[in-house]
């Protein structure tokens, strides 16, 4: 019977992305995170009215889909249909938050239409359950439903399925 408990328990906690669904609201504040340029605070319900593109990374797993990702931020074809927001999975690195944030202020540097921002205490990963330690790409949609989430190394196909649902929008 204890058993069985905890496994409930245990799977109630348990929380991943669907397609087709609306992720948990969650908020980057304080202490939890930021805005990477303004130190403002940033919410979930800022998604909404344009397709979302969103990277969650581990600063350690950078490399992980690094070409793909540098053409993803890097294309400007129509910043008023697609968002872009890089955000920095800030506790599962072993590096010091200062060398993490010098990398993330170049990113925002070197890509001013990327919303940059940091999860200092593993909310998306709490609240949304993509994988620690890694690297996430999500698509929501303008009314904020999920399109494609992958976490790892991307193959030829999420490639191409991320590049179809972006250029139907633009």
């Amino acid at each position: 019977m204890k058993l069985l408990l905890i496994s409930i328990l245990v799977c109630m906690n348990l929380y991943s992305l669907e397609l087709g669904e609306i992720p948990k609201y969650l908020e980057l504040s304080g202490e939890n995170g930021c805005v990477v340029k303004t130190k403002e605070i940033w919410t979930s319900k800022n998604i909404k009215n344009k397709l979302n593109v969103i990277l969650y990374v581990d600063p350690d797993k950078k490399e992980i889909n690094s070409d793909f990702i540098t053409k993803l931020l890097e294309d400007n074809k129509d910043n008023n249909k697609v968002d872009k927001i890089a955000i920095v999975n800030t506790k599962s690195s072993w590096k010091p938050s200062f060398l993490i944030d010098q990398y993330i202020k170049r990113k925002q540097e070197d890509n001013p239409n990327v919303l940059f921002l940091k999860d200092n205490n593993k909310i998306l990963v709490k609240k949304w359950g993509l994988k620690d330690e890694d690297t996430n790409i999500l698509i929501l949609s303008e009314y904020g439903n999920v399109m494609f989430v992958k976490s790892g190394k991307l193959n030829d196909n999420d490639k191409k399925e991320i590049e179809r649902l972006i250029s139907e929008v633009i």
